[in-house]
């Protein structure tokens, strides 16, 4: 799946993880010319992975030693990516992260993601 960078995972997990979960439904999105966002989508997406990170951070360090030595920025960019369907709404989450002190992630859209997310 996206070139295979992302592993699909079907049932039930191996253990559970330590952070909420995250669900949204889309009740508004504005066209913004040949491409789709939704503001309060990607506000929302910021501020949700502003309050998990740190037990992401805390998960991945238990379960992986490299992860002991590498610092939370650089840690994020390596274990975080989001994929989203239209280009306007990529452009929209890195501007709602970059607010709450977030960079260089892996956002948008499956064939960029990919790209990305394979260097």
């Amino acid at each position: 799946m996206y070139q295979g960078v992302l592993e699909p995972l079907r049932g039930n997990a191996k253990s559970k993880v330590p952070w909420g979960s995250m669900a949204l439904q889309t009740v508004y999105s504005q066209s913004f010319g040949g491409s789709r966002g939704n503001p309060g989508e990607a506000e929302s997406i910021a501020q949700w992975l502003l309050g998990e990170h740190q037990a992401l951070l805390a998960y991945a360090r238990q379960q992986d030693k490299e992860y002991q030595t590498v610092d939370d920025a650089e840690f994020l960019r390596r274990a975080v990516g989001i994929v989203t369907s239209f280009s306007k709404q990529d452009g929209l989450i890195r501007t709602e992260l970059s607010k709450v002190g977030i960079e260089g992630l892996t956002v948008g859209t499956p064939c960029i993601a990919c790209k990305e997310m394979s260097v």
